[in-house]
């Protein structure tokens, strides 16, 4: 098959439906997530640590980072495409 033929390229043309948020909604979402859980962790954390300045933030760091990735990130994910879709079914119609 020749890649570079017009019918593969009218396929591969189409406009896609969009599976991830904008970079810039999801850097937006990641800042304001951020601001209360850098607020409080770390002095949560420091209650049932040693006093270890590296040892807080290593672990204040270690709850953060998966809280943004696994649960901020796909959640507002998952919302911001369900809103995009009703949008989308209200353009349609």
């Amino acid at each position: 098959m020749n890649y570079h033929s017009n019918s593969y390229q009218l396929k591969n043309n189409r406009p896609k439906k969009s599976q991830s948020i904008n970079k810039h909604v999801a850097a937006l979402i990641t800042f304001f997530a951020l601001l209360p859980l850098v607020y409080y962790v770390p002095s949560i954390v420091e209650e049932f640590l040693p006093d270890s300045k590296w040892l807080n933030v290593i672990i204040a760091v270690g709850v953060i980072v998966p809280i943004i990735s696994y649960v901020v990130i796909p959640l507002a994910s998952v919302i911001f495409l369900k809103l995009n879709e009703n949008l989308m079914k209200e353009d349609i119609m």
